[in-house]
């Protein structure tokens, strides 16, 4: 039987696609036989333009994209509510992840969320937030001479690295973890 994917042999690694996204610029990486490519996709407006139109360049991008690349599998940030300053960010970040999971589904492609922190844990050694958007550039650097952390301004290209790394050195961190279940509380006797 030959693999779905041309690119990939029979018994090799799945060919993994990882995504950093955001409506004005998304990393990706993808990892197959010939190692890991990466680059950024900028969805821009133009004048007047309804600021709509980024999402459905998003679409035209992820499905071409995804047509391309011929993935198993896609993995891409959890959405964190708690870090997102404005209600417009949340929705930004959900429509998009939600619509990569449609193009995923309706092309039979496995999706995979990891949550952020600990894809920097697990990449750098070190969680939380910025300023580990340097950590992140700084270890994409040691790790891939292709990488250009100068052009590479916001981080995204590193991010999507390390998703694409993580799964091929670090799956346990894509494995969910089970809730620990509370100890009741002792009540007090007045």
């Amino acid at each position: 039987m030959t693999h779905p994917n041309p690119k990939c042999v029979e018994g090799a690694p799945p060919v993994v696609m990882g995504f950093d996204m955001s409506v004005a610029r998304t990393g990706w990486a993808v990892g197959d036989l010939d190692g890991i490519t990466s680059g950024a996709q900028e969805f821009h407006i133009k004048g007047k333009e309804n600021p709509a139109l980024r999402f459905h360049r998003f679409d035209k991008w992820a499905e071409s994209t995804l047509l391309l690349q011929k993935p198993d599998v896609v993995i891409y940030e959890k959405n964190n509510y708690a870090s997102m300053k404005f209600s417009q960010s949340i929705y930004c970040s959900v429509s998009l992840s939600n619509r990569l999971d449609v193009h995923c589904a309706l092309l039979g492609i496995r999706t995979v969320e990891v949550m952020p922190n600990a894809l920097k844990l697990a990449f750098t050694g070190c969680g939380g937030k910025d300023p580990n958007k340097f950590r992140m550039k700084k270890r994409a650097a040691e790790l891939w001479p292709d990488y250009d952390a100068e052009k590479d301004v916001g981080g995204d290209i590193a991010d999507a690295r390390a998703l694409v790394w993580c799964w091929q050195n670090k799956p346990e961190i894509f494995e969910a973890k089970p809730k620990k279940a509370k100890a009741p509380k002792a009540k007090v006797k007045a």
